[in-house]
């Protein structure tokens, strides 16, 4: 109960304005009536996403955006590899996949249970980031996302974590990073073919991406902040620590983390 109310809190309680769920279901239907196509240039190649209304206000949405080679064959269990540029125009226009993980199927006729499960494709190739902004925004905070799940399951694109409705009220840009699960993210041999730590490693380098290229979106790279809840706040506090993560980010909010223990 306290997770999900907490979430709620972030992403529908801005500035003492709190949206009723209503309001917001019904935004969420409408956003899907009118999209108009919007390109982003970036230093790898060019990035279609689209332009629709939501809570009466024109956003941008840029969902399934590549930020890293797919974790697959070789790379697998490998520290990520910075997306190569690109001569096509990417497609941005679909929620990105969720990586490899088990499900809840305990009782999935429960929306308390249920909402917590992928609803998107299960996949390692799953080095994607979700990303809203304000139309013609220009130098706003970047707020970048790191979910929850134990390190074990979770999304960037479950409907609770859209991020229409916080970019519009704070008036900020708002990025939903993914990160390898489980073994693929995390087991640990001790050699060069299995080093661990990949999970860390892909949010690492989603906010070296970020820095890079969020200006093309109206972000400010000097102004970033990651939050996250339950292990995406325990993956702030090690951000805190890591050297390979000092200046790519300049705020942090931890919702049920932990501290550390020398």
């Amino acid at each position: 109960m306290w997770r999900l109310l907490s979430i709620i809190l972030v992403f529908s309680f801005i500035d003492g304005t709190i949206l009723r769920l209503s309001q917001v279901n019904a935004s969420l239907s409408s956003s899907h009536q009118s999209k108009v196509p919007v390109d982003v240039e970036l230093q790898a190649g060019l990035l279609r996403g689209f332009e629709s209304i939501f809570l009466h206000k024109r956003v941008r949405s840029f969902l399934g955006v590549p930020f890293a080679e797919p974790p697959i064959g070789e790379l697998r269990f490998l520290p990520p590899r910075l997306k190569k540029p690109w001569n096509e125009t990417i497609e941005a226009t679909t929620l990105a996949s969720a990586c490899y993980q088990g499900r809840d199927t305990y009782n999935e006729s429960f929306w308390g249970s249920e909402m917590w499960n992928a609803n998107t494709p299960v996949s390692e190739d799953c080095l994607y980031m979700n990303i809203w902004a304000p139309a013609e925004a220009s130098n706003l905070t970047v707020l970048v996302w790191f979910f929850g799940g134990g390190f074990w399951y979770g999304s960037p694109s479950l409907l609770l974590y859209d991020g229409k409705a916080l970019a519009l009220t704070a008036n900020a840009i708002v990025v939903n990073i993914n990160y390898r699960l489980g073994a693929f993210g995390y087991l640990y041999l001790g050699d060069s073919e299995v080093p661990g730590n990949m999970g860390m490693l892909d949010q690492q380098l989603a906010l070296y991406w970020i820095r890079e290229n969020i200006e093309a979106f109206g972000g400010n790279p000097k102004s970033v902040t990651i939050f996250g809840e339950s292990a995406g706040a325990s993956s702030i506090v090690a951000h805190l620590i890591a050297p390979g993560s000092r200046g790519l980010f300049h705020n942090g909010i931890l919702q049920s983390g932990i501290r550390l223990i020398n």
